[in-house]
């Protein structure tokens, strides 16, 4: 879908505190091999809660879009691809009340499309903007994104051998009716729901005790038993990149070559490269591969004066599901 004026009028970010991987592996199985697949060097680690991070990472995007006399927002949209904090508890509302106000005046929704679960609530937030009945006047949206992985809840280590899960936020305020430093050109997604029971296996997720995430037994057990291949896998991936890529291009009318930054999923540079550089022709000199989150990203680029007025960013995005996002956005 393309967007002829949403603009994205404030970012921010904050993470933990930078650890040498190697210093911060200890005794946990990450070898010298997998840290050359992911090309990490260090991990974010951070004993504040996700409520607190998204707090200090929203008051940022905040402060920047008031510069750009953004309006109040009258969305909020915060998420996460795991646990927050408290079960059976918004952690949306909780952020509300910190940013907003404890009589926001308008929707505030907690999101989880896993690790693609920024660029959803980016494209949930421009389309909101400009649905019908959403007004006429300056009407923006602010979204939060926050992770925070406890060793009690979740062994950061033991998701996958070339992924070191961190502790961070970011966030972002979308607003139509004012313009800021980017301007969203276009989203796309895509759905490969038949894949959501890659992640599932039951047999594997119900023998995991408390801490003990083991997303790499799940996905064993599953090509045991489902007739798929890492092949067929990687393939259905490559395939829904490829699909969101080209309608994201096509809705703007512009090519891969005409893009500055490629802001991806947080893969590891091995896998970046199967996935997305090779097959989709990324340049993977112009990657953004150490942001582990889209909203963190473009903060980054944004802090650094890396995006000039006419730069095209591409942000793609994939989560367990599987579902795939692709996002245009131009400096201005």
């Amino acid at each position: 879908m393309r967007f002829d004026d949403i603009w994205i009028t404030g970012t921010g970010s904050v993470h933990g505190d930078l650890v040498p991987l190697r210093e911060a592996a200890g005794n946990h199985q990450h070898s010298a091999a997998d840290e050359a697949d992911s090309g990490m060097v260090s991990v974010a680690q951070s004993g504040l809660p996700v409520e607190e991070l998204a707090v200090s990472a929203g008051q940022a995007a905040l402060r920047q879009a008031g510069a750009h006399s953004s309006p109040d927002p009258q969305w909020h949209f915060h998420g996460a691809s795991y646990g927050q904090h408290v079960e059976w508890w918004s952690t949306a509302c909780a952020v509300s009340a910190r940013l907003l106000g404890t009589t926001f005046p308008g929707l505030c929704a907690q999101v989880s499309a896993m690790s693609n679960t920024s660029l959803a609530m980016l494209e949930l937030a421009a389309t909101a903007l400009t649905a019908p009945g959403a007004g006429t006047g300056p009407r923006a949206a602010l979204l939060t994104a926050a992770d925070s992985f406890h060793e009690s809840a979740v062994n950061r280590w033991g998701l996958d051998r070339e992924m070191v899960l961190g502790d961070g936020a970011a966030a972002a305020v979308l607003t139509a009716g004012r313009d800021g430093p980017l301007r969203v050109l276009s989203c796309a997604s895509y759905s490969e729901v038949g894949m959501s029971d890659m992640h599932a296996a039951a047999d594997v997720a119900e023998g995991e005790a408390p801490g003990g995430l083991r997303v790499g037994a799940r996905v064993k057990s599953y090509l045991e038993t489902s007739g798929d291949t890492t092949r067929s896998i990687l393939d259905r991936s490559v395939a829904g990149g490829r699909r969101v890529t080209q309608r994201a291009l096509a809705d703007v009318g512009c090519e891969l070559g005409d893009i500055r930054w490629f802001v991806p999923p947080f893969v590891g540079r091995r896998l970046y490269m199967m996935h997305y550089a090779v097959p989709l022709g990324f340049d993977p000199a112009a990657s953004l591969l150490d942001a582990a989150d889209h909203l963190f990203g473009l903060d980054y680029l944004l802090r650094n004066d890396k995006i000039k007025p006419g730069d095209l960013v591409m942000l793609i995005g994939e989560g367990v599901g599987l579902t795939f996002s692709c996002a245009i956005v131009e400096g201005h």
